[in-house]
C-alpha cells in the first residue's frame, strides 16, 4: 500500500459551519499516485482538449493541499464547440486495482449554446483497497448546459477524494449529480462561480458509515451560486 499522510480538505473557513463538520476534514491519504487507465467513450461532437491550461484558473473546492497533492497528475481534457448539442454522454469508466493509488485530473471546456453530459463511473473488485483522487475543472459558456454525473461504487477498503469546480457564464447551466454506494467515507468538494459574481460555493460532503449511499445535486443557472449538501 502507498505511503500516506494527513491532508485537510477545506475551501472556506466559516466558523458557523464547523459544528456541522461539513466544511473541513482531515484525512489520511496517499502521498503520490499514478495516472489511471479508464475506458473512455467519446461521442461525436466531443473533441479532445488541445490545451488543458485554458481551464487551469477554475477553482475547486478541496483547497490548496489537494491542489498540491495533484499538481503533477495527468490531465485528460474534453471540449465541445459553440452550438454543438451532444446527444450521447461522455462515459469514463474506472476499474481500480487492489493496492493502487490513482491520481487523475480532468478539464472540460464547453462553448456557447453547447450541451453535453459527462458520466464518470468508478468501480473496484469487492475485496480491493487503495486510494483514488480526481479533480475536474469545467468552463461553461453563454447559454451552454453541462451535466456532470459521478458514481462511486468501490469496495469498503478504498479511499476516494473527488474534487471539482465550475466557472459558469451567468446564462449557462451546470449540474452535478454524485452517487456513492460504498467505500471509505468519500470526500467530495465543489466550487461553483459565475463570470459576474465572485461569491463562492464550497462544500465537503462526508458519508458517515459505509456501506452507504448519497446523492447531491449542485445546479447553476443565473443569479448567486447555490448548493445543497447532505450527509447520510
Amino acid at each position: 500500500m502507498a505511503e500516506v499522510k494527513s491532508i485537510t480538505l477545506n475551501r472556506m473557513k466559516m466558523i458557523t459551519w464547523r459544528w456541522l463538520k461539513m466544511n473541513e476534514r482531515t484525512v489520511e491519504f496517499a502521498v503520490e499516485g499514478t495516472a489511471g487507465t479508464p475506458e473512455v467513450l467519446q461521442p461525436v461532437g466531443v473533441d479532445t482538449l488541445a490545451d488543458a491550461s485554458v481551464a487551469a484558473d477554475v477553482k475547486c473546492g478541496a483547497g490548496p493541499e489537494v491542489d498540491a497533492l495533484l499538481a503533477d497528475a495527468a490531465v485528460k481534457g474534453f471540449s465541445v464547440a459553440e452550438g454543438v448539442v451532444v446527444e450521447e454522454p461522455v462515459r469514463i469508466k474506472y476499474e481500480l486495482a487492489d493496492g493502487a493509488s490513482t491520481f487523475d485530473k480532468y478539464a472540460v471546456v464547453v462553448g456557447d449554446n453547447a450541451k453535453v453530459t459527462l458520466i464518470m463511473d468508478v468501480q473496484s473488485a469487492a475485496d480491493a483497497a487503495g486510494y483514488a483522487a480526481f479533480q475536474t475543472r469545467v468552463k461553461v459558456g453563454k447559454g451552454a448546459e453541462v451535466s456532470l454525473v459521478q458514481i462511486h461504487r468501490c469496495a469498503t477498503g478504498y479511499h476516494i477524494i473527488d474534487d471539482f469546480g465550475a466557472d459558469v457564464d451567468e446564462t449557462g447551466s451546470f449540474k452535478a449529480i454524485q452517487i456513492a454506494f460504498t467505500g471509505k467515507p468519500p470526500m467530495t468538494t465543489s466550487w461553483t462561480s459565475t463570470t459576474t459574481s465572485t461569491t463562492p460555493v464550497a462544500s465537503v460532503r462526508p458519508i458517515s458509515t459505509p456501506p452507504a449511499s448519497f446523492a447531491t445535486n449542485v445546479s447553476r443557472s443565473s443569479g448567486p451560486p447555490s448548493t445543497s449538501s447532505r450527509a447520510l
